[in-house]
């Protein structure tokens, strides 16, 4: 069988997933045959950024060298002796500078006291800014569940029942996580000209800064529990975590996670644990994807916070699911065990568990445009 025959059977079969797994047929039939007859392109993408050498293992190495060569805060620095060799004094005015003046990424300090590559890192610690976010708090999640129901009332994507767009869902979360600067003081400009039409243009734009990796202010709402739960907001969330969705899981890799359904291979499973455990701790709540055991095409994806190491080998991985209420998706009230012996199980033994595929290109285009927004707020230039 040629490429192009292989290519085409696997868009026939992707279409039938799209209608059995949920009513998602329309976003998803279009999504699939785009994304997988482009695939091709996306490849010649992927290659550019790995010669290149922008790839996620890069930056992790970018990250740990840049740790070594920047202290993270003025506390780090040695104190300086005071007169007479009054050590002491010395310390209390190294306390008293840090509580002032702190230089740790999106710190307090300016550029002229503080070097920029400590303030506005090039690294994964950029993210360091939004980490209480990845929590799971309520103010910090989308105000809807990954609910049938809730989307179909919207009329735009309807879906039979067991349906969602978990995918979507965690994929929205996460950028708003990285990405949004809420300002509740600050009025957008089409709210003082109490017209709906432009007030909901002005935020569909935001949105969409958002979702295409763009650092962005977001004015007039506290938080993401604020902001997703003004109701034209909502509808506009609830078009984009569908879209989302579509373009996430309608590709070969998505495909290709929802066909693996048989139990990871204990060595394998410890590995994926320690690499979602190595994020967590770059400030990251990475989006992970897997099957139930032996239930081929049943999907589901959602959000880690955080690993919890036993003495046994064993680890439980703290979840924020999008199945869940808002205000159940922190404090590890989902739980996903990995036992000594290698096995992941969620409420069951689970199939093939992975990093969603788009998860390292994402945070590789977000710590960017971080990077740039936090030097345009600090006033440092580019390389400084």
């Amino acid at each position: 069988m040629t490429t192009s025959s292989k290519r085409r059977g696997i868009v026939v079969a992707s279409l039938s997933i799209a209608y059995l797994a949920c009513d998602q047929t329309g976003m998803g039939v279009g999504a699939a045959v785009k994304n997988l007859l482009m695939q091709p392109i996306y490849g010649i993408q992927s290659l550019g950024n790995a010669i290149s050498g922008n790839t996620y293992e890069n930056k992790v190495k970018e990250t740990n060298k840049l740790r070594e060569e920047v202290p993270q805060s003025c506390a780090d620095l040695p104190p300086p002796e005071g007169p007479g060799g009054l050590k002491g004094l010395g310390v209390a005015m190294g306390i008293i500078r840090d509580t002032a003046c702190t230089c740790r990424p999106w710190g307090t300090c300016p550029p002229t006291n503080c070097d920029c590559k400590a303030l506005c890192p090039d690294s994964f610690d950029i993210f360091a800014g939004h980490q209480a976010r990845n929590t799971g708090d309520t103010e910090n999640e989308l105000q809807f569940s990954n609910d049938p129901y809730f989307f179909s009332q919207r009329g735009s994507h309807p879906m039979t029942p067991g349906g969602g767009y978990c995918w979507g869902h965690a994929s929205v979360t996460a950028k708003f996580n990285r990405l949004a600067f809420f300002d509740s003081q600050k009025k957008a400009p089409v709210v003082q000209k109490n017209d709906p039409g432009q007030f909901r243009e002005f935020y569909s734009n935001v949105i969409g800064k958002i979702l295409k990796n763009e650092a962005t202010e977001i004015p007039g709402f506290a938080n993401l529990k604020d902001f997703s739960k003004h109701p034209v907001i909502q509808d506009l969330l609830a078009d984009r975590v569908a879209e989302e969705w579509a373009d996430k899981a309608m590709t070969f890799s998505g495909l290709g996670t929802a066909l693996g359904s048989s139990p990871m291979e204990p060595a394998k499973a410890r590995e994926l644990v320690k690499d979602i455990e190595r994020r967590t701790k770059l400030y990251q709540s990475p989006q992970i994807v897997f099957t139930v055991r032996d239930q081929k095409f049943f999907t589901h994806t959602l959000l880690v916070s955080e690993v919890r190491r036993k003495a046994n080998g064993a680890a439980t991985l703290c979840l924020r699911d999008n199945n869940s209420a808002p205000d159940r998706r922190g404090g590890c009230n989902s739980r996903m065990e990995l036992s000594s012996s290698g096995k992941l199980s969620y409420g069951g033994e689970l199939g093939e568990v992975t990093i969603a595929h788009n998860e390292d290109a994402d945070t590789l285009e977000q710590a960017q445009s971080l990077t740039d927004y936090c030097r345009l707020k600090k006033g440092c230039k580019a390389g400084s």
